[in-house]
């Protein structure tokens, strides 16, 4: 585990491969590009990293819900980006 990111209590680091290849803990589906396309992977909402069918809906409810606020966040700080230099 590289880091104290979530996804990692569901997902293992491939040997060998680093932080970039994740294997789901529920389907055991080896995502490729690391540990945000995992979440992605769990939280079913994206069209480009195939949907775990096994995940519990509670852990789905949680990475969905953490990256439409992450989402979120991420548009505030685009409407202004002078705040981004200033920083």
């Amino acid at each position: 585990m590289a880091s104290n990111d979530p996804g990692w209590q569901y997902g293992t680091a491939v040997e060998g491969k680093g932080n970039q290849w994740v294997i789901c803990t529920f389907c055991n589906k080896t995502t490729k590009v690391g540990i945000t396309r995992h979440k992605h992977h769990l939280a079913g909402d994206s069209a480009q990293v195939l949907k775990c069918l096994r995940v519990p809906i509670e852990v789905h409810k949680v990475f969905k819900d953490a990256l439409i606020k992450r989402n979120k966040i991420k548009k505030q700080w685009t409407k202004y980006p002078t705040l981004i230099m200033m920083l």
